[in-house]
């Protein structure tokens, strides 16, 4: 709640938990995250 209270013009506000999964496909790694949050997606992935 501080961040909105000193930040309240901020565009987006990010809890630590979804950095991963919002800055993985800048960082090249978006199969790797989807595959953590889906393990059926996992296969697909390994399958590669």
């Amino acid at each position: 709640m501080a961040l909105l209270e000193t930040q309240p013009e901020a565009r987006e506000i990010l809890v630590d938990a979804v950095k991963f999964l919002r800055f993985s496909e800048i960082e090249n790694r978006y199969d790797e995250a989807i595959a953590a949050l889906n393990p059926s997606v996992k296969l697909k992935v390994a399958d590669r």
